[in-house]
């Protein structure tokens, strides 16, 4: 359990009885804030989105990708979560980035979109229906981006 979550989630029952709220987010991802602006659409809804970290848009090294992994980008916004040692990585342990930001990962990812292999990772499915559909649409979003 992430250290903030062991201090918070105590607190959540007496939040609803002292604010009344319908429902309480545990996270200010891009997730949890997604849900969080759906469910508030509806005014009679009171809506809780409780995250660990600040709001970091005045900071630089947010919105300039450029200054990824400067300042407080890679620390105090960073949960940097380490795994156990993996035996098969010759039991190195490897650090998962993860955004402890208003904002999540989203925040702290640099403004960078990998895109994996379409069919290596629609191939576990094992529904070549869905392989030959999927490839035909991203060939066509391609094709449009190459004729630009």
């Amino acid at each position: 359990m992430r250290p903030a979550a062991a201090l918070i989630l105590p607190l959540i029952p007496h939040l609803v009885v002292a604010f009344n709220y319908d429902y309480i987010i545990i996270g200010g991802g891009t997730g949890g804030l997604t849900v969080g602006s759906r469910l508030a659409e509806d005014k009679n809804n009171q809506v809780l989105v409780l995250e660990a970290g600040p709001n970091a848009e005045h900071l630089q090294e947010v919105f300039i990708p450029g200054l990824f992994a400067t300042g407080q980008s890679s620390t105090t916004l960073n949960w940097a979560y380490n795994t156990v040692p993996q035996e098969h990585l010759n039991n190195r342990v490897i650090t998962v980035n993860a955004g402890k930001v208003l904002g999540g990962g989203t925040t702290v990812n640099a403004m960078v979109f990998v895109r994996i292999s379409l069919t290596s990772s629609l191939v576990s499915l094992n529904n070549p229906d869905i392989i030959v559909e999927l490839a035909h649409s991203v060939a066509a979003i391609n094709v449009f981006y190459v004729e630009q």
